[in-house]
C-alpha cells in the first residue's frame, strides 16, 4: 500500500493531480486544523482514487485525542471523510476505532460513517507498513520544486476554480489555512476555516468553499527578487517564511533562527516581506512579522540595519515597530544596506 501512495504521488501530472500535494500536505501537517481543512475537502469532494483517503485513514488512527477539542472535531471529520466515500475498505478501520475511542463524539461520528458505507462487501485497507514520513517527505519535495513566475500567477482572477488555478500553476510551494470571522443571523460571530497556497517569489491565494467548489477570494502578489543564489535546500524554508499562513510562518522563522538562515537571497526576501506588511491590522500576521524581524536579528548581518531602523520609524502595526527596533539594536549597519522594491 506505502509503495502504491508513493508511486502515485511521486508520478502525478501536474496538470492534472496537483490537488493531491495541496490536500495532502495539509493532512501530513502537525496542526490539526489544517487536517480538518483537509478532512471537510474530502468529505464535500470525495476523490475517486484512494491515495488520499487511506492517507487520512492512517492521521485518524495515529492521532491521539489528548482531551483537546479541536483535535477531537478534526478526527471527527476525518471519519465523515471516510463515511463519505462510501468505499467498505474503512469499514473495518472504523469499527476498530469505534471500539477504542473513549470520545462519544468521535464515536457517534463513526457510526454515522458506517452508515453511509453500508454493509457491502470488500477487501478491508491495512495500513500496517504505512510510512507517513516517507509519504510527508516525498510530498514536501514536490511542493519545494514547484516554480511559478509573477506572470503566471498574474493570470489567473479572483473567482476562478482551485481546480483551474492548479491546472494553470501546478502545485504551490506551500499551503494552510486561514480562519475568518464572519457575523451570520441568528449564529452571530462564526469562524470560517478556509484555504491559502502559496507560490514562492510570485504571491500567495486565498479560497472558500462555495457550494463544494474552492473559489479564489483574494490574491496577493509578492514582490520578486532574485532567488538564483539560495541554496534549493533553503527554497522550502524560504517559501513558509513568505508564506500568508502566520501560523507557518511563525513555525519557519523559529526553524531559520535555530538553522541560522545566512543567506542574503532568502533574507532580502524576508527584508521585503515585513516591509510590505509593515501596516497590517491583522494580529496573527503582525505577530508573524515581528518573528520575521528576529530573523534578520539572528542573522547577524548588518545589511538589514537600515531597513529594520524604517521599519521601526514607519510601521503602522507597534508590535512590527517594537520588533524591529529591539532587532535593528543587534546589528552594526555595513554597506551595501538592503533596499527596498
Amino acid at each position: 500500500m506505502l509503495i502504491l501512495l508513493l508511486v502515485t504521488f511521486s508520478t502525478m501530472s501536474l496538470a492534472v493531480e496537483p490537488r493531491n500535494v495541496v490536500f495532502g500536505l495539509l493532512l501530513v501537517s502537525d496542526n490539526a486544523a489544517d487536517n480538518k481543512l483537509a478532512a471537510k475537502d474530502l468529505y464535500h469532494l470525495p476523490p475517486e482514487s484512494p491515495e488520499l483517503l487511506d492517507l487520512a485513514a492512517w492521521v485518524l488512527i495515529n492521532s491521539e485525542l489528548e482531551n483537546n477539542g479541536e483535535q477531537e472535531d478534526t478526527l471527527a471529520w476525518l471519519a465523515k471523510a471516510l463515511g463519505a466515500s462510501k468505499q467498505v475498505r474503512y469499514r473495518e478501520l472504523l469499527l476498530e476505532l469505534q471500539s477504542k475511542t473513549s470520545s462519544k463524539k468521535l464515536r457517534r461520528y463513526i457510526k454515522d460513517a458506517l452508515k453511509e458505507i453500508g454493509d457491502g462487501q470488500g477487501e478491508a485497507v491495512d495500513l500496517t507498513d504505512f510510512d507517513a514520513e516517507q509519504v510527508k517527505k516525498e510530498l514536501t519535495e514536490l511542493a519545494a520544486n514547484a516554480q511559478v513566475s509573477k506572470k503566471e500567477f498574474l493570470q489567473l482572477s479572483v473567482g476562478a476554480s482551485l481546480e483551474d488555478v492548479l491546472t494553470e500553476l501546478g502545485q504551490p510551494n506551500s499551503v494552510g489555512q486561514y480562519v475568518r470571522t464572519s457575523f451570520r443571523p441568528f449564529l452571530g460571530n462564526v469562524r470560517l476555516q478556509n484555504l491559502r497556497i502559496s507560490y514562492l517569489n510570485a504571491g500567495s491565494m486565498e479560497f472558500s468553499l462555495d457550494k463544494n467548489v474552492w473559489v479564489l477570494k483574494n490574491a496577493y502578489t509578492q514582490s520578486e527578487i532574485d532567488t538564483t543564489d539560495v541554496d534549493p535546500t533553503e527554497l522550502a524554508l524560504v517559501s513558509q517564511l513568505l508564506s500568508s499562513d502566520y501560523n507557518l510562518v511563525r513555525k519557519s522563522a523559529r526553524e531559520a533562527i535555530a538553522t541560522k538562515l545566512s543567506n542574503t537571497a532568502a533574507l532580502d526576501q524576508v527584508a521585503q516581506r515585513i516591509w510590505e506588511l509593515k501596516d497590517i491590522e491583522d494580529k496573527g500576521m503582525g505577530d508573524a512579522m515581528a518573528w520575521l524581524c528576529k530573523v534578520l536579528a539572528s542573522s547577524g548581518n548588518g545589511r538589514y540595519h537600515d531597513v529594520l531602523n524604517k521599519i521601526y520609524e514607519q510601521a503602522g502595526n507597534k508590535k512590527i515597530a517594537k520588533y524591529a527596533k529591539s532587532s535593528k539594536r543587534k546589528l552594526s549597519r555595513t554597506e551595501p544596506s538592503f533596499q527596498v522594491q
